[in-house]
Parts: C-alpha cells; structure tokens; sequence
C-alpha cells in the first residue's frame, strides 16, 4: 500500500511540476518538435520527388523486357519510327543487286542510244 502512495505521490508532483513549467519552457519544447517535424516532412518531400522521378524510368525498363513493350515505346516516339523506317530502306537497298548501267563512250561521243 505505501509504495502505490508513493508512485501516487510521485506522480503528483510530476503533473504538479508539468502544470507549473514555465511557458518559455514549454514553447521551446513545441518550437523543437514543430522543427523535427519540418525536417521530417522536407526529406519524405524529396524522397517523393526522386522517387516520381524514377517512376517513368523504371516503367520504361520494365517495357523494353518484353516485345510488346518495345514496340509500345517506338510507336510512342515518331522520330524513332522514322529512323527505323529510314534504316529499313536502307538495308532493302543493300539487299537488291545494283542497277548498273553501262554506257561506251568512244572519243566522247555516246553510244548505244
């Protein structure tokens, strides 16, 4: 029964000091509490930044994971789809044998018109 007295008592003069603490005091207390929590919310607001930022970055490497992606990611891009056009002529040029046409000059007069 006495030591439930004396935390009772304990805690009387906690409260006691707690109501009395000067205002000074306790709008320090408040002043670095509002302050830790600026500080929190800044670096949650950066790390949000950064990570909207990755966000397009990593869906574009989850597309280029799959053929259906890629193919997403150049019908997106008309200057891409130009060069892949530009490439692919190239390549069906390269293919056919070229067209040659001869003509026999003799003393600078054409021939074989």
């Amino acid at each position: 029964m006495f030591s439930t007295f004396s935390f009772f008592l304990e805690n009387l003069l906690f409260f006691a000091y707690f109501i009395q603490m000067r205002p000074v005091e306790h709008k320090a207390a408040l002043k670095r509490l509002k302050d830790k929590q600026k500080i929190r919310q800044r670096t949650y607001k950066l790390e949000i930044k950064a990570l909207e930022k990755a966000i397009p970055e990593a869906e574009i490497a989850v597309k280029l994971l799959t053929n259906k992606g890629k193919l997403e990611l150049i019908l997106e891009d008309p200057n891409l789809v130009a060069t892949l056009k530009e490439r692919w002529i190239a390549a069906e040029a390269a293919k056919r044998p070229p067209q040659v046409t001869t003509t026999l000059t003799q003393g600078g007069i054409w021939k074989g018109q």
